[in-house]
């Protein structure tokens, strides 16, 4: 299976999902962002309509790590198009505004260790082969690429907080099921209905 198909088999997995749950896609691909910009811990900015945090990185003696930096480059080392991010000793917090059913993206580890966070629950690993099966309520996946580049995808239960960040990770095309919140939901369902009752009383007048 080469990469691109690879991509749109967890493309076409995530709108599964977002078909199931009601839920919307969120794309963050970096491309609103200025090349060459750096984010230290502490920062935070935003990009696809997304909030990003510049955290501390987890290193392999499990001692944390206030110096790494986040940079904007264009390296394609990701495996996507455009800009993408090089994180170095950092990690990158991921608000979507709601929670997720489901996240993928694409990435190349090019050496050190990895950080990946689930709603709280830290996985430290040399290599994300080794990530757990599951991850704070969520299953993960990943699926090697032709490149170098590999995909990543954790779905089932609510993901509330989504963390990730490496020595030498580059990330890219971050997808992210979002799920309405209730009262969201809500509004959804009253606007249905009102559709509904306006369309049964318009046929109801054509047909008298």
């Amino acid at each position: 299976m080469t990469l691109m198909s690879k991509f749109r088999f967890l493309v076409l997995l995530l709108v599964a999902v977002l078909l199931a749950q009601n839920a919307r896609a969120v794309v963050v691909d970096f491309e609103d962002l200025a090349h060459g910009t750096i984010y230290n811990v502490g920062d935070s900015f935003t990009t696809s309509g997304v909030v990003v945090t510049a955290e501390q990185f987890q290193q392999s003696d499990s001692t944390w790590y206030a110096g790494g930096q986040a940079t904007v480059q264009s390296d394609a080392n990701a495996g996507g198009s455009g800009y993408e991010i090089h994180t170095n000793n950092i990690n990158l917090s991921f608000d979507f505004g709601s929670s997720c059913d489901g996240v993928s993206l694409m990435y190349a580890d090019l050496g050190g260790n990895i950080n990946l966070e689930i709603n709280g629950s830290l996985a430290n690993v040399d290599n994300f082969n080794l990530l757990p099966p599951t991850l704070g309520g969520a299953s993960i996946f990943t699926t090697p690429g032709d490149t170098g580049a590999l995909f990543v995808i954790g779905v089932v239960g609510d993901i509330n907080s989504f963390k990730i960040g490496g020595q030498e990770l580059y990330i890219d095309n971050i997808v992210a099921s979002v799920v309405p919140e209730p009262a969201t939901v809500a509004l959804l369902g009253a606007g249905a209905l009102s559709l509904a009752i306006r369309r049964r009383r318009k046929l109801r007048k054509d047909y008298l």
